[in-house]
């Protein structure tokens, strides 16, 4: 009887280790088909993320192709600004230099001060040469403009008739 009892003890261990088994492998199956709804969802979210990264590599590419541009311009403006500057504010040995937007903040006022050089050299060069020829003659009037007596018309005739005289003067003028 003892190896009845044995063997009964057995088939119940057998028959328990089986549902549990059973219970194991329900799980199992559970957790894989859980786990197969997770892969599906990490996959989507993985194409969703790719599809949305080369989006980006694109605007990244474009925004270097823009930036490339952006400093090819700058280079061209700094170049062009540069010359300006160098023009009205001639470098001295010795003297520090500003900063080339400072410089070109007062460009301006400075080309009007140029101008203004320029025009009195002109000015008195030419007022010279008309002295040279009638030496005589009253220029004190000159700085107050037209004479009364002369028209508007007559003035705007005399400005035509003397603008190839004046521009062959200034052609031979030293600007110095």
């Amino acid at each position: 009887m003892a190896e009845g009892l044995s063997w009964k003890n057995n088939m119940y261990r057998i028959t328990m280790e089986k549902e549990q088994l059973e219970q194991a492998y329900k799980a199992l199956v559970e957790s894989n088909a859980e786990l197969k709804v997770e892969y599906n969802e990490a996959c989507t979210q993985l194409k969703e993320s790719d599809r949305l990264l080369g989006e980006k590599l694109q605007r990244v590419k474009q925004l270097s192709e823009e930036l490339k541009q952006v400093k090819s311009k700058y280079a061209e403006l700094e170049s062009a600004a540069t010359t300006v500057v160098d023009f009205i504010y001639p470098t001295t040995p010795g003297v520090q230099a500003q900063q080339l937007v400072e410089h070109l903040q007062t460009v301006p006022s400075k080309f009007i001060a140029y101008v203004r050089k320029t025009c009195s050299i002109v000015g008195t060069q030419i007022l010279a040469v008309v002295q040279s020829f009638y030496p005589t003659a009253e220029l004190d009037e000159v700085p107050d403009g037209k004479s009364e007596d002369c028209t508007q018309e007559q003035f705007e005739e005399y400005e035509q008739t003397l603008k190839p005289i004046v521009n062959k003067v200034v052609a031979k003028l030293d600007l110095s």
